[in-house]
């Protein structure tokens, strides 16, 4: 029932003839960000259904911890045929504290909170740069926020909430990524209107590995003229190292000068993308949530699957003696794939509801040697992608497909299966 419009970099949302409280599988399965809703619906209706979410395969990543939050803030919750249903029922509580500084679960429990005529008060909430501008947000909107950016948050509700104009901050993964990119091709570059604090842990790892940096209000340059020194890093919770760079600094390690050592703490399974640096001739040992990268010359070209946002940027990182070619299933593309196309990286779409996309071929550029072309689709179950890829002429006609791949998302193997 909302209206949305996007245009020149401006999102105008109209909600005020919004009259569904529900959240159906096929909008949710999207992207992994589509449990956000629960709160925003919660606030506007005092009921919301909302499917089951899905998203980039990085772990179970249950939202148990959302709907503890929203139970402790007075909602009844029950789960049937995939949906979360979700209505207020009991006086909620003043005082919450989460089991891990979640940031969707501060973020959904605040959009919440900032419409009960009450003070709540969110101890162990996320500090993240992002928790301090939806704070900003709210309070534009009519609640009153305090604490944002410390682990204590104080909420006080209003009983309408106005609409508001709002600037969000940069990108920080984004930014992160370009710098990571910069230090990998021994670059010089700029990246304006990006916040310097809100990247120090990813700056000073860069610098850490090599890389000059050069800080300044709304801008940071980063440049390199040698192969990266071998680091440690170990994923935390904000202000600590954000693993949503993990995967990008596990390219970047690839091709380190000794022995890199990545712990990941916040996810169990995001090391998908290692076995796909892999195939590319990275030196990469996992044990459980430790990877030991030993030291490599440049990764050769090769043919790459991934399941995640942080992890299709990672291969399209990573050095190729030839070519390389990044695959991102419809989940998550529209999101990466256009930062990636605009820096040069060709990236093959994917089909969709089960059908082989004969029409989602998308040829590497002519680096040298023959390009290679490639069609992808999802199984109906989304349990498979699956993927032919092929020799093609320089002309990229005639498809000569060599290989039938797939692989399982859910666990994240892959095998060959025959034609």
């Amino acid at each position: 029932g909302a209206r949305v419009e996007f245009a020149d970099h401006r999102l105008t949302i109209d909600a005020r003839k919004l009259r569904a409280f529900t959240a159906p599988y096929d909008l949710v399965r999207t992207m992994r960000a589509g449990v956000l809703v629960m709160g925003p619906l919660l606030a506007r209706f005092r009921k919301a259904s909302v499917s089951m979410p899905g998203g980039c395969a990085i772990g179970a990543r249950p939202i148990d911890i959302h709907l503890k939050g929203f139970e402790k803030l007075g909602a009844r919750v029950t789960m049937n045929a995939g949906y979360v249903n979700i209505v207020a029922k009991d006086p909620p509580k003043p005082v919450i504290r989460l089991p891990f500084p979640s940031v969707g679960a501060t973020e959904n429990l605040m959009m919440y909170a900032s419409t009960l005529q009450r003070r709540t008060v969110i101890q162990n909430a996320a500090r993240e740069p992002e928790i301090v501008d939806l704070a900003a947000f709210l309070t534009a909107a009519g609640a009153a926020v305090r604490g944002a950016g410390t682990n204590r948050l104080e909420i006080v509700g209003a009983a309408r909430l106005s609409g508001v104009k709002h600037r969000v901050i940069p990108d920080r993964v984004e930014a992160g990524t370009y710098a990571v990119a910069a230090a990998l091709t021994r670059g010089d570059v700029r990246l304006l209107h990006t916040r310097p604090d809100h990247i120090e842990a990813i700056l000073d790892k860069l610098g850490e590995a090599g890389a000059r940096v050069d800080r300044d209000v709304d801008e940071v340059r980063i440049s390199a003229d040698r192969r990266p020194r071998s680091i440690t890093l170990t994923t935390m919770p904000y202000p600590g190292f954000p693993t949503d760079m993990q995967a990008q600094f596990m390219a970047l390690m690839a091709v380190g000068d000794d022995t890199a050592v990545i712990t990941e703490t916040v996810f169990e399974n995001r090391f998908m993308h290692a076995a796909e640096l892999m195939r590319m001739g990275a030196d990469i040992r996992l044990d459980g949530r430790v990877a030991v990268i030993d030291t490599t010359s440049d990764a050769v070209s090769s043919f790459a699957v991934v399941t995640g946002m942080r992890g299709c940027s990672a291969l399209a990182l990573a050095p190729s003696g030839d070519r390389l070619a990044v695959g991102c299933s419809g989940t998550f593309a529209g999101d990466v794939v256009p930062s990636l196309e605009d820096s040069g990286v060709v990236v093959f779409s994917v089909g969709a509801n089960g059908d082989l996309d004969e029409e989602a071929r998308f040829a590497a550029p002519d680096l040298g040697g023959d390009p290679i072309s490639f069609s992808l689709s999802f199984a109906a179950d989304d349990s498979l992608l699956i993927g032919t890829f092929g020799r093609t002429n320089s002309d990229f006609e005639q498809i000569r497909p060599d290989r039938l791949l797939a692989l399982d998302i859910s666990s994240g193997d892959t095998q060959e299966v025959a034609r």
